[in-house]
């Protein structure tokens, strides 16, 4: 389950890699997978139900019942209604598993080609224990996908010529579906791939352009796919239908709107928001979209007057561009230090749902019955869940594992391993450019940033084992006891 390299010459390219070779990753064993998987599934096991968030009826909804939301893609509720056939809305958190599984091994396969399966093995349940990812593999939110993309984006752009036909089609078709189901995913992805390329060459690490190519490719058609569901259903070219109400929002919890109505009101009265000014001081993103006396609803900003609404917000930004800058840069600041799914202070991402008034119980007691019992059972809906220790398990290895990433970083620069040091440094932009988008357009929530945190540790135990892997197998191919010829094997 690792790189097999085929060496004909000893002399090395700039990147580190030989010269001439056949070099293929093995796709992951199904025992190698599945057991991965498991241990991703944990907390669902642990809760007793698959972990439910304010937004999971929803998309319960939208799937089973068909329709196409204003506030989001109508694809993840697509997958939770397709999956939901064969087995219940566990079969959605084992898919999940299984997508974060299957990359990951391949990924770090990629990284540490030679790393004994001990170490392997120990690393990867580290990442599966210590960091948020096996929570947010349980939870039916499309959240997951976001962190996903970064391992499956460089594997296409620096590891195409060494996947097979069937491992192409794979990553191609989960990075169509971590596009699709979050909005969100479609502005970091382009972001993302601009990075990879500009780190890569920086580095001189050979790009491989048919991978680009392709990951370019998905990116444009699941834009066009994105908007062909509005199209049909609010008239819009959109990726979003709700963008005009996400992007007031934030304007409403930047402060800034109130002030800009109170000024222009008295002059233009029939502007979105002047008969509300007064409600507005203190206000939340979440208080403006969701909560009584739900504005974004009662004044248009959802459907009926989304053009207002689009024409508000750009006075609005125009007016406070660089005040918009420092509140950018600040939400950006403030999402980087994010590390605890569980004990977020404005969006309680892992309470109890169990109330008939929620979304989510009325979806499932409707359209899913046989689930419901199983539903109400669960620890979350208990109130059981116990975070405390896991939410301070997360904050100390979150950071624990970002200066680990400094040391593979010391390291690699040290020993010239410049395949781990580009994987590093797209890691550490990434972590950077996941919180820019998502707290420039939508706020500080702490779930936008930890469905990234898991990749420091992934890449920084990948990253550590390949340098000592590879130490090691240098010291064995010098020692005149250990076999020598064309089969030798290098690291990558």
């Amino acid at each position: 389950m690792g790189i097999q390299v085929a060496v004909t010459s000893r002399a090395l390219r700039a990147d580190g890699t030989p010269s001439s070779e056949i070099r293929q990753i093995a796709s992951p064993g199904l025992a190698a997978v599945f057991s991965l998987a498991l241990l991703l599934c944990w907390p669902a096991i642990y809760n007793g139900f698959p972990l439910v968030f304010s937004d999971t009826g929803t998309y319960i909804g939208s799937g089973i019942d068909r329709f196409i939301p204003r506030d989001r893609p109508v694809f993840y509720g697509a997958l939770i209604a397709a999956a939901s056939n064969f087995g219940g809305l566990a079969t959605v958190v084992l898919l999940q598993s299984i997508s974060v599984a299957y990359v990951t091994l391949l990924f770090f396969d990629w990284i540490a080609p030679h790393a004994p399966r001990a170490a392997k093995g120990i690393a990867l349940t580290g990442v599966a224990l210590m960091t948020p990812v096996a929570w947010l593999t349980s939870w039916l939110m499309p959240d997951v996908f976001g962190g996903l993309m970064v391992p499956i984006v460089l594997l296409l752009v620096f590891a195409f010529d060494a996947l097979g036909l069937g491992q192409r089609a794979w990553l191609a078709i989960l990075l169509a579906v971590t596009l699709l189901v979050h909005t969100g995913n479609l502005l970091f992805f382009a972001g993302l791939l601009v990075l990879v390329l500009a780190i890569g060459s920086l580095a001189r690490l050979r790009l491989k352009w048919r991978g680009v190519a392709l990951a370019a490719l998905i990116g444009a058609t699941s834009v066009l796919l994105a908007m062909l569901p509005n199209v049909s259903a609010h008239g819009r070219w959109t990726i979003n239908p709700g963008s005009q109400a996400f992007l007031a929002a934030r304007l409403v919890g930047d402060g800034l709107m109130k002030p800009y109505l109170e000024q222009h009101c008295p002059v233009t009265p029939d502007l979105p928001l002047c008969g509300q000014t007064h409600q507005l001081a203190g206000m939340t993103n979440n208080n403006f979209l969701w909560n009584e006396p739900f504005l974004a609803d009662t004044t248009g900003a959802w459907g009926r007057n989304a053009a207002a609404y689009q024409a508000l917000n750009a006075a609005v930004i125009r007016e406070n561009a660089g005040t918009l800058a420092h509140a950018a840069a600040a939400n950006t600041l403030a999402l980087l230090a994010r590390t605890q799914l569980g004990a977020d202070p404005l969006d309680h991402n892992l309470r109890s749902l169990a109330s008939k008034d929620t979304s989510v119980a009325r979806h499932i007691a409707r359209l899913l019955p046989d689930e419901y019992p199983r539903f109400l059972a669960a620890r979350q809906q208990a109130g059981q869940l116990h975070l405390r220790m896991l939410n301070t398990l997360h904050s100390w290895w979150t950071w624990a594992s970002y200066a680990l990433l400094a040391i593979a970083a010391f390291a690699a620069k040290r020993t010239r391993n410049t395949k781990a040091l580009v994987v590093i440094g797209v890691i550490a932009a990434a972590l950077i450019l996941n919180a820019a988008v998502h707290g420039s357009l939508s706020g500080v929530y702490t779930r936008y940033q930890v469905k990234v945190t898991w990749l420091a540790t992934l890449a920084a135990f990948a990253a550590l084992i390949a340098m000592w892997s590879g130490v090691n197998g240098s010291r064995r191919r010098h020692d005149p006891g250990a076999p020598r010829g064309p089969a030798a094997n290098f690291n990558e």
